[in-house]
C-alpha cells in the first residue's frame, strides 16, 4: 500500500473514531435519539466517558495532526 494512500486510510479512520464518540455522547445525553430503541435515552455516566474520551484523543494528538 502506497504511503499517501496509508495516511488518507488512517485520516478517515481517525475522523470516524471521533465522529463516533460525539455521536455516542449526543446520544448518551438525550440529544439524539437512539437509532437502535428509537428513544431518546439519557446516561450521563457513559456520557461523560466519551467526553472525556474525546478529550484524551484532543491532548494526546496535539500537535500531531494535519491541517
Amino acid at each position: 500500500m502506497a504511503k499517501n494512500e496509508s495516511e488518507n486510510r488512517d485520516e478517515f479512520y481517525f475522523i470516524q473514531l471521533v465522529i463516533s464518540f460525539q455521536m455516542a455522547a449526543m446520544q448518551q445525553m438525550g440529544k439524539l435519539q437512539n437509532p437502535i430503541t428509537k428513544k431518546v435515552e439519557r446516561n450521563l455516566d457513559q456520557a461523560r466517558f466519551s467526553i472525556d474520551t474525546l478529550e484524551m484523543i484532543q491532548n494526546k494528538t496535539k500537535n500531531n495532526l494535519s491541517e
